[in-house]
């Protein structure tokens, strides 16, 4: 599946579920599915507990282990 067929999906899921969530969430566990909808699924509900019943995009950066493109930035200007 693409990344957007796995975040729609996701997005219906969590409206029905009525689960607040950030899309920019979404898109990050849509690519980190690599085409997976069951791992989107598994990742879905990690991002689930670890936010407490909210999937925000900062917690589920952290949860994956990505880094945010501010941060990658403000290194490359670093070095």
């Amino acid at each position: 599946m693409t990344p957007e067929q796995i975040s729609s999906q996701l997005t219906h899921i969590l409206a029905v579920e009525k689960i607040k969530f950030e899309p920019d969430a979404l898109t990050l566990i849509s690519a980190s599915a690599n085409g997976s909808m069951r791992d989107a699924l598994s990742l879905l509900d990690q991002c689930i507990v670890h936010g407490k019943g909210e999937i925000k995009k900062t917690e589920t950066q952290s949860m994956l282990g990505l880094s945010d493109h501010v941060e990658i930035t403000a290194l490359l200007s670093a070095i």
